[in-house]
């Protein structure tokens, strides 16, 4: 399983389709839930996170059992700014913060990309 980071339009999903598919990517911001975890890679972890909250579903229960060796996740970091007011924004960083540390502690690669640039971090 690889995790890749970094923050929004820093090309991310460019890096892993230099040797993947684009029919191999599953959009967590609009496809169907039970259709995410068929495709190879998972685009927008952070999207999924909000919709399970939206929906009063714990995200780590809902993504971690349905992961495979084979994803390839990809999440905007969302953590690294100033710390929202509102008590539910500050819940959604967190839970996505969570579920990245629980998902890069099964990783075999993660794996940061800044201005098009990879970084491995582990």
């Amino acid at each position: 399983m690889r995790l890749i980071v970094g923050g929004k339009g820093q090309g991310k999903l460019a890096l892993v389709l230099c040797n993947e598919s684009a029919e191999s990517v599953a959009y967590c911001e609009t496809d169907e839930l039970a259709l995410l975890f068929d495709k190879k890679i998972i685009y927008g972890l952070h999207f999924l996170v909000r919709r399970l909250q939206e929906n009063g579903e714990d995200p780590l229960e809902i993504i971690l059992p349905r992961l495979r060796a084979e994803h390839i996740l990809i999440c905007d970091e969302i953590g690294a700014g100033i710390v929202p007011m509102g008590r539910c924004e500050r819940a959604y960083r967190d839970a996505v913060g969570g579920l990245c540390c629980a998902v890069a502690a099964r990783a075999d690669e993660v794996t940061r990309v800044c201005c098009g640039i990879p970084q491995r971090i582990k």
